[in-house]
Formats: C-alpha cells, structure tokens, sequence
C-alpha cells in the first residue's frame, strides 16, 4: 500500500489523483496509517516516511494559500486536524513546529467556534478531530511527564535523532 501510494506522490507533495485538498487529505491519511503499521521497520530515507513529510508540508502550503473561512463545511478543517494528529502522533517532534502546532490549534478553534453549545451540537466529523485531538493531547502530557523523570535526552532531542535520517534526504532535496 505504501509503495502503491508513495509511487503516485508528484515532486511538491500532493498526489496526481488528488483533484481537491478534500482528496489529498484522504490519500495523505490512508498513507499515515499504512506507514504506522511498518514504522518499526523503517530504513534510512524510508520513502512512505519521506512521502508523509511532502504532503504534510504540500496541505501546510495549501492552508497558507487559502482562507479555511472559504468553507461552508466543517469536513476540510476537520479531516486537515486528523490528518496533522495522525502526523504529530507518528513523528511526535513535528508537533514542536510552531507551523504545525498554530495550524492545529486555528483548525480546533474553528471547529469549536462552529458547535459554540454542548459537544453533541458539533457536526459529526469535528466531533471526531477534536477527539482526535484531545487523545494527542492526553498522550503528549504523559509524554512529557514521563520525559521529565527520565534522565535520558530531552523529548526533542529524541525525535530529532530518530527522524535525522528522514529529515536529512528533505533538507537535501533543493529546499522542496
């Protein structure tokens, strides 16, 4: 499955059957779960890792490029939440990302501020991004908690030095 959809990748992330952001944002999930059931077994310059990486930074590209506003409907902030979730949860240093961590808290403020009333008023794809994003949340604290009476390296130094060998071939790759 990765290899099937990392083949149909183009060079600035976004996928070539990918007609709408809608459809990217589903190939781009369907990538992260089929990579986090194989993260165990990744090589230096694994390309499901390296595709991720792209199209997480193609969709942060297209949210720069336009208003969420534009959108009667809740499923584009809240499918672009879970994809970023599943992505900080599989590479948990991209969450210390200023770029990441402010996309996420504008799409979680715009789902919330679409249900202002009781959590049951919020149409059914928000409801599950903020649940989504409310794991991650939770995940993260214990994270933290544990990091911090550990005296192993920091948390960031951590995903750092595991992700080098993916991040590498990226920085190498003309500043795409």
């Amino acid at each position: 499955t990765q290899a099937l959809i990392t083949q149909r990748q183009t060079d600035e992330g976004s996928w070539s059957e990918a007609g709408t952001l809608l459809d990217h944002l589903g190939i781009t999930y369907a990538l992260l779960l089929a990579q986090s059931h194989t993260q165990h077994e990744q090589r230096k310059g694994d390309p499901a890792a390296l595709a991720c990486h792209r199209a997480v930074a193609y969709l942060i590209e297209q949210m720069r490029r336009w208003s969420l506003h534009d959108y009667a409907s809740a499923l584009l902030p809240a499918l672009c939440l879970m994809v970023l979730v599943r992505y900080t949860t599989q590479f948990p240093g991209a969450a210390a990302s200023s770029t990441v961590s402010g996309l996420m808290t504008l799409l979680s403020q715009q789902l919330a501020a679409q249900a202002p009333g009781q959590h049951g008023d919020a149409p059914p794809w928000a409801q599950l991004a903020m649940e989504a994003l409310r794991q991650r949340q939770q995940q993260a604290e214990q994270q933290e908690l544990l990091d911090a009476t550990s005296p192993q390296r920091s948390y960031d130094g951590k995903w750092l030095h595991a992700s080098w060998s993916q991040l590498r071939p990226i920085a190498d790759d003309g500043g795409r």
